[in-house]
């Protein structure tokens, strides 16, 4: 989207995808977004088998991050998001991670991981922390 979010808070999402990297930002109240994609190739060494090469990621994302942070300028970045993989990916929310991980969990799939159950309270409880914290920061820091 044309012009610059000077002065203005921004939002950035990270996502790393299985072909490619995705970098957005979006202007807090109003419609102003930029956003970068570069693709990556998914490898296939042998018959079957699909990897992909972190450092072929790591140089996608930083050059998606350095294309949108040029496009902000001196707009104020008040928070970050990434997501990269897992069963769930970007598992902030109890409802956006506990159905794919029961799906995942109770679905025949062939050759697939485990449904890391070990994890799952963390997006129950991180963002109910998350919350309590900046709660508190906010009384604490804002007059």
């Amino acid at each position: 989207m044309a012009g610059s979010p000077s002065g203005r808070k921004v939002v950035i999402g990270l996502d790393v995808g299985t072909t490619a990297a995705k970098v957005s930002a979006f202007a807090l109240g109003d419609d102003w977004r930029a956003s970068a994609v570069n693709e990556y190739p998914l490898l296939q060494p042998q018959p079957g088998w699909e990897v992909q090469d972190p450092e072929v990621i790591w140089r996608a994302l930083r050059e998606g991050l350095a294309e949108v942070a040029a496009e902000c300028g001196d707009a104020q970045v008040v928070g970050i998001g990434a997501s990269l993989g897992g069963p769930t990916g970007y598992a902030i929310n109890p409802a956006r991670d506990l159905g794919p991980r029961i799906a995942h969990f109770l679905l025949p799939i062939a050759g697939k991981g485990d449904s890391d159950w070990s994890y799952s309270w963390i997006p129950v409880v991180g963002p109910i922390i998350g919350g309590v914290l900046a709660g508190l920061c906010s009384m604490v820091l804002l007059p």
